[in-house]
């Protein structure tokens, strides 16, 4: 495969992590400074999540019981309350205040946070503020176009940031023109929010946070059409995966260069398909579009299977469409809608 000349444009930033023990369980890498490691100190066996997640047994599902209010996962008026979760995965936790956080659309936008501290959920309102989005969409889903910066903690929804810290909205130059993009993710290592279109498939583009400026950084196997993206800070590495009739999967790696890897054993579209990350292992986690759950170690690239949920339960309710963040500090993924579970994961062995 060739890679494109400008990779890359952007200095390669230092991860900013720290090492934090997990009851039962090796250390683990959260994404931050010093500020982090005290407010997670601060957190850690006082919440009813950290509480459960240090109970639970590699292998487990288990159920978060939070306060969740009516129709959080419906889209506002004039909506008639379609689901804001569906066709999409890409909830993000920030360590730093302890939140799970997630932008949804279906013909109306909506943002919904969980607060560890009060164990509740809560709609964030936006509309009417400075260079926020509009309520409106017409047409679409959320898809992939989720993002966050775990340095700054920042919440991206395409190319719209929100600051959890200031609580202010920033609107970056567009990727590409028009509607063309479903899949974004942040980078830490390079320090800037990657972009990936449609047309002309795979394009891969990349805005810098040091300049400002998006440039190109030439297309890959990965198409982009109902594709998904995930950073992965414990490897310093951001995976593309899947779309409409692809099963191709590529590594970006911190230094720039683009990696094919094996393509997917099964069929995996933002449309029914979730990928996150193990945070104590740094494998990826994907459940694809036919309901098996898979482990990708990327450094061995080897896919293996966890669960095809012929003998174990379906973990989910039906008609649910769980957006899935990963929680460093406590070495569990959190799958969310009309219930919140916990997953922590088992490694597959060698």
């Amino acid at each position: 495969m060739t890679h494109s000349p400008h990779m890359l444009t952007a200095s390669i930033f230092a991860a900013f992590v720290f090492s934090a023990p997990v009851h039962g369980e090796p250390d683990v890498v959260v994404p931050g400074g010093e500020d982090v490691r005290r407010a997670v100190s601060a957190r850690r066996g006082k919440t009813a999540l950290s509480r459960l997640a240090a109970r639970m047994m590699p292998g487990e599902w288990a159920e978060l019981e939070t306060k969740l209010p009516d129709r959080l996962w419906s889209a506002p008026p004039p909506s008639k309350g379609l689901h804001i979760g569906t066709w999409s995965d890409d909830a993000h936790w920030d360590s730093r205040t302890g939140q799970f956080v997630f932008f949804g659309v279906r013909q109306t936008r909506k943002l919904v946070a969980y607060s560890e501290s009060t164990n509740a959920w809560r709609v964030i309102a936006f509309v009417g503020e400075p260079n926020a989005p509009g309520l409106k969409q017409q047409f679409g889903h959320q898809y992939s176009n989720n993002a966050f910066d775990a340095k700054r903690s920042r919440f991206y929804t395409g190319e719209y940031r929100y600051d959890l810290l200031g609580k202010s909205w920033q609107k970056l130059p567009p990727a590409t023109p028009g509607r063309n993009t479903m899949t974004f993710e942040y980078f830490t290592a390079m320090d800037g929010l990657l972009s990936l279109a449609r047309q002309p498939a795979g394009t891969l583009r990349f805005y810098s946070e040091k300049t400002g400026q998006w440039s190109g950084l030439g297309q890959i196997p990965v198409h982009g059409y109902h594709s998904m993206a995930r950073h992965n800070p414990f490897r310093r590495e951001v995976l593309f995966a899947g779309g409409n009739d692809s099963r191709a999967v590529v590594i970006l790696t911190a230094d720039g260069k683009v990696k094919r890897k094996r393509d997917l054993p099964a069929p995996l579209t933002v449309r029914h398909g979730v990928v996150t990350v193990d945070p104590l292992t740094g494998r990826y986690l994907i459940m694809s579009n036919d309901r098996k759950f898979y482990e990708f170690d990327s450094a061995s690239d080897r896919y293996r299977l966890i669960d095809d949920f012929s003998v174990t339960a379906w973990p989910f309710l039906r008609y649910e469409a769980p957006v899935v963040a990963f929680i460093p500090e406590y070495g569990v993924t959190m799958w969310a809608d009309k219930r919140v579970l916990l997953y922590k994961h088992r490694a597959m062995p060698d």
